[in-house]
């Protein structure tokens, strides 16, 4: 079960850096959100293995539709190829969580 979110976080560290590299392209001003200093990683969990399985998998189901729904309104190709990404990051795990 720790493979899945450790090969996730890893994707979705990979899509961020995409996705920075094109508002630094840009000249855009890279918003503020979560990060590091929000996290603290030696608490314990608050839930079971199977409550993290089932959020992920709920996650992935919104991210098929956003996906579609903003690749269909961009223009440039670069942010239609992140959300294309984003697409085939939810398909893996929505079908890794499922088959969990």
């Amino acid at each position: 079960m720790d493979d899945i979110f450790n090969t996730y976080t890893v994707d979705v560290k990979n899509l961020k850096s995409k996705i920075v590299s094109v508002f630094n392209n840009e000249n855009v001003v890279i918003p503020i959100g979560f990060d590091e200093r929000d996290v603290v990683s030696e608490s314990p969990a608050l839930f079971d293995d199977i409550f993290h399985v089932m959020i992920l998998r709920q996650m992935m189901k919104l991210d098929f539709g956003h996906s579609a729904i903003f690749s269909a309104m961009s223009y440039m190709k670069e942010v239609h190829d992140i959300l294309k990404l984003n697409y085939d990051i939810a398909d893996k795990y929505y079908v890794m969580t499922t088959d969990y």
